[in-house]
């Protein structure tokens, strides 16, 4: 007899897909940011943008195919109290800081995205383009972050130079 306490467990999928289209909102509020991409890469990032989005509608469609290896899921930690745990942890990050938009903020709700993004790819390989294009914008702000500090190190040099 079954556990009349106990809500049913979520369907998995729901919140995969819940966290599919918070993804690409988030993807898509950086790629519009553009202080957080180097003007330079401006261009590049857009442009790749638009080839990743039909990836985000695949991956939707294939979390709704009848065929949906609920195993490999649960085998990815995808299902469960370890996809809660990763849920809430992205949501958490997600809207820790409402509209707020910086550069701390986004290397850090991107860093718990690929806790789920990354075991989505290895079940389904359409995620893959999704995983390399978020990564693709971590290392460019990554690389922003790097020369912005370099940039102030050269400026405090000068600086003392003149003091000096």
């Amino acid at each position: 007899m079954p556990d009349q306490g106990s809500p049913p467990a979520p369907d998995p999928r729901n919140e995969l897909r819940a966290f599919v289209f918070e993804l690409q909102d988030l993807l898509q509020a950086i790629v519009e940011n553009q202080e957080l991409i180097p003007s330079a890469r401006l261009g590049d990032v857009q442009r790749a943008w638009e080839s990743v989005q039909p990836r985000f509608s695949e991956l939707i469609a294939a979390l709704d195919g009848p065929n949906i290896p609920l195993e490999q899921l649960e085998q990815h930690g995808l299902t469960g109290d370890e996809l809660n745990l990763k849920r809430r942890g992205f949501r958490g990050r997600l809207f820790a800081w409402g509209r707020r938009i910086n550069q701390d903020w986004v290397r850090s709700v991107l860093r718990w995205a690929d806790t789920i993004l990354g075991s989505l790819a290895t079940v389904f390989p359409v995620a893959g383009a999704i995983k390399e294009f978020k990564e693709s914008i971590e290392n460019l702000i990554e690389d922003s972050v790097a020369d912005a500090r370099q940039q102030r190190r050269r400026e405090r040099k000068v600086r003392r130079r003149a003091n000096a």
